[in-house]
């Protein structure tokens, strides 16, 4: 099962915010951990045929729970999302962590 991790930067409404993300692939399933904001929250998803992958999972900050969705691509060395949350579009970027 490949396993990807990245340090990455989201842009918030407030700022760029710096975290983690762990993923781990089977076939078309994708699942992980996304360290941001304070929390360490699951993530999964899918690998789409034409290698972009869409994610789903909830970001817990200090005051609320940010459910998202999120669209983007991801190899070895990087990964680029954009995610959609209740109120905001955030990018998210990252390289790997070797």
């Amino acid at each position: 099962m490949p396993q990807y991790q990245y340090r990455v930067t989201m842009k918030t409404p407030l700022g760029p915010r710096d975290g983690h993300l762990l993923l781990s692939t089977r076939g078309t399933r994708i699942r992980g951990t996304l360290r941001i904001l304070g929390s360490s929250n699951t993530v999964s998803g899918r690998l789409l045929p034409d290698g972009s992958c869409t994610l789903a999972g909830k970001i817990q900050t200090l005051v609320r729970t940010i459910p998202y969705t999120a669209a983007g691509r991801f190899d070895a060395s990087s990964i680029e999302l954009t995610i959609h949350g209740e109120r905001n579009t955030m990018p998210l970027q990252g390289t790997s962590i070797p």
